[in-house]
């Protein structure tokens, strides 16, 4: 087993019943459940610092497109190297529910 420091930490009551909530519902001990997050907490944090400076750039450039723009690069860049053929829409892209997509799919489907 590895060693393991014993530490206090003060957290809002309603976070620690959520905690003992879930280590009833895994079976874990709260402990494991704090250290848990913890870790993942950490790992993130240095994931997201640990971009170089062309992906964070990259990802700047990105998210400043609009969903749509975001689309067709990502289709253009798939069908450059011959992955997907590009889908062409009869429409431009927009907000719609997904009962309007189910009707579209058949539409489609149908040749109509």
């Amino acid at each position: 087993m590895t060693k393991a420091a014993k530490i206090a930490i003060t957290i809002p009551p309603e976070e620690l019943a959520a905690a003992d909530a879930l280590a009833t519902t895994l079976g874990r001990s709260r402990s494991w459940i704090l250290s848990e997050a913890l870790r993942r907490f950490v790992a993130h944090e240095r994931l997201s610092h640990d971009l170089d400076a062309s992906r964070a750039a990259q990802l700047r450039r990105d998210l400043a497109l609009t969903a749509e723009e975001r689309l067709r690069e990502a289709e253009r860049e798939l069908t450059a190297h011959g992955d997907v053929a590009p889908v062409r829409m009869e429409q431009p892209l927009r907000s719609a529910s997904y009962d309007d997509f189910v009707a579209w799919r058949r539409e489609r489907a149908s040749g109509d």
